[in-house]
Order: C-alpha cells, then structure tokens, then sequence
C-alpha cells in the first residue's frame, strides 16, 4: 500500500477518489489538505509516496509547493493539476513530476496513478 497526500482547495477530486475505491488501485489515502501549508505540515507528518497538487491552492502556487516537497522528500511523485493547460509550461522536466488538465475522468487519473506506482 502506497500514501497519498491531496492538497486541493475543493475537495472534488479527494472525493472522487474515495468514491471509485481503491480496489483499482492499492493506494491509502495518507492525508487530504486545502492549502499549501497544511499539505506541507501533512507531508512532514506522513512521508506520502504521491502527492496530488491543485496548481490554485489559496495561499501557494501548487508547482511551488510541488518542488519544496519534492527538495524536501525525493523519492515523492508528484501530479500537477490544473484547469489552464499552461500550467505544464512551468513544471519541471522531471519524470517524477506530471500533469493533468482539469476536468478529467476519472480513469485518467487513475492511469497516471498506477504508471506512478509502476515506475517506483
């Protein structure tokens, strides 16, 4: 079982996956957070193995909060989400680090999830 750490300030797609079940997936929900802080204060606590990250969290960038985790715990992967597709233009090329465009399905997610969980 892998922990994930979700730091969006709607809890939509946090949601979703807990509606879809892990089944597909074995991954444990490690901690959900609304804003950068909390997700930085989640990650110290729990040393999640993924990390979702909404680009629009109220009180940080989420690329910024993607790359002081990522400086912080190396091993992490990191999904960038976001509703403006030039929010990829300002991810690093790194093959731990990768995006999704808001909205998406579902199985979208759940593919990046497991590629994640392969590539480890």
């Amino acid at each position: 079982l892998v922990a994930l750490l979700t730091l969006e300030h709607q809890t939509r797609m946090t949601n979703l996956l807990i509606r879809v079940g892990w089944e597909l997936i074995p991954v444990g929900l490690a901690a959900v957070a609304g804003t950068a802080a909390e997700g930085e204060a989640e990650a110290e606590r729990r040393e999640p193995d993924f990390a979702l990250i909404d680009v629009g969290l109220p009180d940080a960038s989420g690329v910024e909060v993607a790359a002081r985790l990522r400086a912080r715990f190396p091993a992490l992967k990191v999904l960038i989400m976001s509703g403006h597709a030039s929010a990829a233009k300002a991810l690093p090329r790194d093959p731990s680090v990768r995006f999704l465009q808001k909205p998406f399905e579902c199985d979208a997610l759940l593919r990046v999830l497991k590629n994640f969980q392969e590539a480890s």
